[in-house]
Parts: structure tokens; sequence; C-alpha cells
């Protein structure tokens, strides 16, 4: 069997794995990837710390796809044991961790965006929104926010909205919820209420549905024949009602599911 000769710096993916994989092993060589935990794009210029058990210390930072190592000629090798970790780069939440690690081999890790703090004193609430998506503030009227991931972005096309309105005496959330999504299904094509529950939104009760339908025209950022998936919140306080709305392609929206149930779970009234 032969091994392809271990040059002098770590070796990246474009060599075949077994290869770089024994390469690796014989060299103690310690790489890994750097991604975002959300949509799992690898993320550059991220800082990779560690301290080993021996008191060594080094730092190197991850490239434009998210590669980084640590190979003796950008960074000492840290010895075999436990290594605890600092990983960091801007927009992102600092990650600490400890981890056993042999000679060499990979380490890869996630980080989580740091949450924007939204607050939209017409409406009197406070929600957590995604870092770098573009915040429409008072988007649907008084009291409103829709929030945009950028083009190109992983969750391109997507939105976050949080509305508050007046709700009209007598009208339940059972019966707001079931107007809502027929209004949808009047326009929309292929409509239909695939998923539905109740839990409670800062410590109001609240009925959510999933709803699965085509696009019939272009809206902002979709475009027709697009197959969305919606996740809506509705719940009150007082005389005002208030909706919770997220969605996504049908592609993105199974991905995006958990991030968009915890960002309902950040809403706060003031």
């Amino acid at each position: 069997m032969t091994v392809r000769r271990l040059r002098s710096r770590c070796q990246g993916p474009m060599v075949l794995f077994f290869s770089m994989a024994m390469a690796f092993l014989a060299s103690g060589c310690l790489w890994g990837v750097v991604t975002d935990a959300e949509t799992g794009a690898p993320i550059g210029g991220a800082t990779i710390s560690y301290a080993d058990s021996t008191g060594q210390r080094g730092t190197t930072t991850s490239d434009a796809n998210g590669m980084y190592s640590f190979d003796g000629s950008n960074g000492p090798v840290p010895a075999t044991g436990p290594v605890n970790f600092v990983v960091d780069a801007p927009g992102y939440e600092p990650a600490t961790e400890t981890r056993q690690v042999g000679l060499g081999g990979v380490q890869n890790f996630s980080i989580a965006p740091t949450p924007v703090l939204y607050h939209n004193e017409e409406g009197g609430f406070s929600i957590t929104l995604p870092d770098g998506w573009e915040i429409r503030d008072n988007y649907w009227g008084t009291g409103t926010v829709m929030a945009v991931p950028p083009t190109g972005s992983p969750d391109y096309p997507g939105d976050i909205s949080v509305g508050s309105n007046p709700s009209p005496p007598g009208t339940t959330l059972e019966d707001w919820l079931d107007n809502t999504t027929s209004n949808v299904c009047d326009i929309a094509d292929n409509c239909g209420e695939v998923e539905s529950g109740e839990t409670t939104i800062d410590g109001r009760r609240a009925l959510w549905s999933v709803v699965s339908y085509t696009m019939p025209s272009d809206s902002e950022p979709y475009t027709a024949g697009q197959h969305l998936q919606e996740l809506a919140y509705f719940f009150k306080k007082g005389s005002t009602g208030y909706i919770i709305d997220l969605t996504a392609t049908a592609g993105n929206f199974p991905r995006l599911r958990s991030q968009y149930e915890q960002i309902a779970q950040s809403f706060e009234f003031d």
C-alpha cells in the first residue's frame, strides 16, 4: 500500500481522503472546519485558540472555507489529552469547549450567531431576531416588524413578521387562527394546514399552526410557484392581538424550524 508523501503543511480536502487521513495521523497535524450552527455555512476569519494540559497555547484563524490547522508552521500542535478550545468570530457567540485530543486529528466546531434583541415601542414588545437579517421596522403598519435574510444567504428566501392589532371583542384564538388560515388558502394554491398545537408565549396562551402552500404570484421575497411553509403563533394581551409569522421555502423550513420556534419563545411584552 502506497501513502502519498506528507507535505510540510496540513493538506486540505483536495487530496484523496485516505491519503489525507493517513498523512494527518502520521504528522500529528490538528485541523478542522468552523461552521455556522444554524445554516452549516463555513465561517472564514474565525479565531481558534487552545490551551492544552502542558500549558502550551496556540491561536490560528480559519480561511474562507472555514478551515484551520495547527501543524507547527502556523501554530504548535496541541499535546495529547484534554485541550480547552475557544472559537470566536465577528457576529457569533464565542464557544468554549474541552475535548480529548489524540495525536492530531480533526476537530470541527459549529458556533451560533449572536442574536439581535429588537424592540418595538409602538407594539409594546421585544423579540430576538437573527443577526445579519434586514429589519424593517413598522413594515406592515404601526406596531409591526418584518425581518428578511440577505440575498444569497442560505436562509433566503424566508422572513419573520410580528404584528399587533386591536382584537375584535368576542373573537377567540381558535376563530382567529381558522379565519387566517382560510384567508391564506383563498388566495394561495395547494394550501392546507399540516400541523397545529397550543403553547404559551410570555405566559399567555397561544395557538400555532403550520400551513403549506404554493405562491400564486410574486411577493417579496418570494416568487410565483415557490412552495412555502409558514409557522404562525396567535395570542392576546388584553384587547390587543399578536401574531408571530415565520415563513420559508419548503426546502429551508425543516432546517429553520427549530430556530423559528426559539425566536417565537423569545417574544416578551414590555
